[in-house]
C-alpha cells in the first residue's frame, strides 16, 4: 500500500515537473526566429541592395512562412514588401534606392506571431555620370556649333550647374556659358563660330559637380 501511494506521487510529481516545464518552453520559443543579412551596409543613390535571411523553429527550418520587411528611414516607413520561405526556409530579395535620398536606413524583417531582426544601411551620394556630345566634328567659320548633353546620378536626373567652355587651337577663349540641367537632366546651349576662327582643332570643355569631360571639334579654313 505504502509503494503505491509513493508510486502516485512520483507520477503526480513527474506529471507537474513536465507541465512546468511545457510553459516554460512555451514562453521561450517563439513560433519562429527571423534571420537577415545585407549584402552591404553602404550603397550608392539609384543602385540596389540586396538582403537574404531564413526563418526557423526549434532548429528547423520553415517553408513556405511569409516574412514581411520594411524599410524605414527617422522613424518613417518609406518600403514595405512580402517574401515566402522556400523549402529550406530561405528568402531573398533586393530593395531599390532610386528616389531615396542619402542618409541612414533600417530594414526589419518580421514573421507574423514571431520574431524580428534589423539590420541597418546607409545611402551615399554617388557621383555624377556626365556626358555631351557637339552637332557635328567639323566646322567652317560662322557657323553654329550646338552642344547637348545630360546629367544623371545612377539612373536619376540631376538638376544641376553645367559650365561649357570652348578654346581655339592657340587656347583663346572662343565661348563660355553656364547653364541649368532640365527635369531630365538634359543641357543644351549654342554659339556661333567668328568670321574669322582661325583653323585648327577647338577643345571644349563641359563640368559639373567637380567632373569634367572634354571634346574637340575642327574648324576648317573659309
Amino acid at each position: 500500500m505504502g509503494e503505491k501511494l509513493l508510486t502516485r506521487k512520483w507520477l503526480l510529481l513527474s506529471a507537474l515537473v513536465v507541465a512546468v516545464a511545457g510553459i516554460g518552453l512555451s514562453q521561450t520559443f517563439s513560433p519562429g526566429y527571423v534571420e537577415l543579412y545585407m549584402n552591404s551596409t553602404v550603397v550608392g543613390q539609384g543602385e540596389s541592395l540586396s538582403y537574404s535571411g531564413r526563418v526557423v523553429h526549434q532548429l528547423l527550418p520553415q517553408a513556405d512562412r511569409l516574412v514581411g520587411l520594411q524599410v524605414q528611414s527617422q522613424g518613417s516607413v518609406i518600403q514595405v514588401d512580402q517574401v515566402r520561405t522556400d523549402k529550406h526556409g530561405r528568402f531573398s530579395g533586393a530593395i531599390g534606392t532610386e528616389g531615396l535620398v542619402a542618409g541612414n536606413y533600417t530594414v526589419s524583417a518580421s514573421i507574423a506571431g514571431g520574431d524580428q531582426h534589423t539590420q541597418h544601411f546607409r545611402i551615399i551620394q554617388s557621383p555624377i555620370d556626365l556626358s555631351f556630345t557637339v552637332d557635328k566634328e567639323q566646322y567652317a567659320p560662322n557657323a553654329t556649333v550646338t552642344v547637348n548633353g545630360s546629367v544623371t546620378r545612377g539612373n536619376q536626373a540631376v538638376d544641376t550647374q553645367v559650365a561649357v567652355q570652348v578654346n581655339d587651337p592657340q587656347q583663346a577663349l572662343v565661348f563660355i556659358d553656364q547653364i541649368v540641367t532640365d527635369a531630365q537632366g538634359r543641357f543644351t546651349t549654342a554659339f556661333s563660330l567668328p568670321a574669322d576662327a582661325p583653323a585648327g582643332h577647338y577643345r571644349v570643355f563641359v563640368s559639373a559637380e567637380g567632373i569634367s569631360q572634354l571634346e574637340m571639334l575642327r574648324v576648317t579654313s573659309s
